[in-house]
C-alpha cells in the first residue's frame, strides 16, 4: 500500500463505534486488512485509509479515551 496515507478510520457496526488509527506500514507489513482483522471482525466493519488527519463533525458528540 502506498505510503503517503497516514491514518486508518473504522466503521464497527456491530459496536456502533468509529476507531482511529495511525498509519505506519513497518508496524503490520503494510497490510491494512491483516492489522484490522486482529482488531475488528471485517465483515462488521467499513474502513479507509487517508493522509489527512479524521474529521468528524456533528452537533453532539462524545468521546472516550482508548485504553492500552
Amino acid at each position: 500500500m502506498n505510503t503517503e496515507f497516514k491514518y486508518i478510520t473504522v466503521l464497527d457496526y456491530f459496536y456502533g463505534k468509529v476507531y482511529t488509527y495511525d498509519y505506519d506500514a513497518s508496524l503490520f507489513d503494510g497490510d491494512v486488512e491483516t492489522f484490522l482483522t486482529t482488531r475488528h471482525n471485517l465483515e462488521d466493519v467499513h474502513y479507509m485509509v487517508h493522509k489527512t488527519k479524521p474529521a468528524l463533525f456533528t452537533k453532539w458528540l462524545y468521546y472516550e479515551e482508548q485504553e492500552d
